[in-house]
């Protein structure tokens, strides 16, 4: 049996090398799995397509340069071997049902792995379109577990929002803040 190194070049199995003082092996080469990946063809029932990417490092990879993953995790060279075989992966096996996937493998085996810097988004939510203030306020109810009494105000200057019927437009609140104030307290800075 014969497995590749570090740089592709093979190692009879028969050594005895201490496991600890072994550099760290990879049972592929960057070639192999160059020609796999090309050859991996699922035909999916959706028409969307997934580009996966397999970044190769000196000491792991990375896929569409999400979390790091070591050579030395049994999981991870499992992911590889399939790659090596032809095959897809178990991890991708229920995404490749919903759309096609679409897998490249970039060997940068010479360099260390870098995290990149995440980009910045200020808001990862859900969006919600609420077009009138009856939506707005049926939106903070069903948000909240309990949910006592409570109007809507604006912030400055404060006014509450009681015409439920009038759209957000109508009421002019586009672009503006809107507060929930529980019932029965005092106005912010002394307004009634």
């Amino acid at each position: 049996m014969k497995e590749f190194d570090t740089v592709g070049g093979e190692n009879d199995a028969d050594c005895e090398e201490n496991d600890e003082e072994a550099p760290m092996r990879r049972s592929f080469s960057v070639e192999d799995l160059l020609d796999e990946v090309e050859k991996i063809c699922y035909d999916a029932s959706g028409t969307s397509k997934a580009e996966m990417v397999v970044r190769l490092w000196k000491d792991g990879f990375t896929v569409n340069d999400e979390e790091f993953r070591s050579y030395s995790v049994p999981e991870n060279q499992d992911f590889l071997d399939a790659i090596k075989r032809g095959e897809l992966p178990a991890e991708w096996e229920s995404r490749a049902e919903e759309e096609e996937l679409e897998i490249s493998v970039e060997d940068l085996t010479e360099e260390d792995y870098v995290p990149r810097k995440k980009a910045f988004h200020p808001f990862s939510g859900r969006g919600y379109r609420l077009g009138r203030i009856t939506d707005v306020h049926d939106f903070v109810a069903r948000s909240q577990r309990s949910c006592p009494p409570f109007v809507l105000t604006t912030s400055l200057p404060f006014r509450e929002l009681n015409d439920k019927d009038l759209s957000l437009e109508e009421a002019d609140l586009a672009n503006a803040v809107i507060v929930q104030r529980p019932l029965n307290t005092q106005a912010p800075f002394g307004h009634s």
